[in-house]
């Protein structure tokens, strides 16, 4: 903004005369509208200006003084001379508009034909069912799904490889030593167990009966049978039973 003007030397005795002064020349109306135009700026600019009046007018007038274009005397910078305001006196941001302490009534908007409420922090306001019905809605969705347990797989079952005995004669000698290694496993003696059932499939395939223990445990031919099943042969062949088995079924 800029007009061209003579030099405002009297722009604060106008504004503010002094008690007891003679009054001042007359002040022309592009004077004043300069002058308020400044002042008006400065202060929604925030620029610090003195509290006096008189300071007030007196500052205002110099820094119109100094805003005289340098080509031409007669015009003057409004712009430039709120900015040399703001560098000599500092500005603070406007003030906010206070808050008046009244209610503002709740916020009204449309949703699909009818009027909502809505509280202060502008979500909806809804009735009290309205929000019990939404709140069960959050719980089941933030409730974690339970995961369903994995099926068991099925054991396999003992009889789904069925041993084929090559001597029928054999069948009753290789079940008795089958019943002796589940109950020397129950018993905790898994190593018996283990080894009268590794011997039992060798047993088995044996195409002969079983009649010399001794023999059969001497020979390479059948591994996995040693002295100790050897002589379960024999007391078999000769009394029909096998003295361990007999001493754990009286013991369970």
């Amino acid at each position: 903004v800029t007009a061209t003007l003579p030099p405002l030397n009297q722009a604060a005795a106008f504004l503010c005369p002094v008690p007891g002064a003679p009054p001042p020349p007359a002040m022309s109306d592009k004077k004043k509208e300069l002058f308020h135009s400044l002042l008006a700026k400065a202060k929604a600019a925030g620029v610090r200006l003195p509290d006096s009046k008189a300071s007030v007018a007196q500052v205002i007038g110099q820094q119109l003084e100094a805003s005289r274009s340098a080509s031409d005397s007669n015009e003057i910078d409004v712009d430039a001379a709120l900015a040399g305001l703001v560098e000599k006196f500092g500005a603070t941001a406007p003030k906010e508009e206070e808050d008046s302490g009244e209610d503002e009534p709740p916020k009204k908007k449309k949703a699909k034909g009818k009027v909502v409420e809505l509280d202060d922090s502008g979500e909806e306001e809804g009735s009290e069912e309205e929000e019990e019905e939404v709140g069960k809605k959050r719980k089941k969705a933030a409730k974690p799904k339970e995961a369903k347990p994995k099926a068991a797989k099925p054991k396999a079952k003992e009889d789904e490889n069925p041993l084929v005995y090559a001597c029928e004669e054999n069948v009753p000698f290789i079940t008795a030593l089958k019943e002796l290694s589940d109950l020397e496993y129950k018993m905790g003696d898994r190593f018996k167990a283990t080894a009268y059932k590794k011997a039992i499939p060798t047993l088995a395939a044996l195409p002969y009966k079983l009649k010399d223990g001794k023999k059969i445990a001497k020979d390479k031919g059948v591994p996995g049978v040693g002295k100790g099943i050897g002589d379960k042969i024999d007391q078999w062949n000769a009394t029909g039973k096998i003295e361990a088995l007999e001493r754990h079924r009286n013991n369970v």
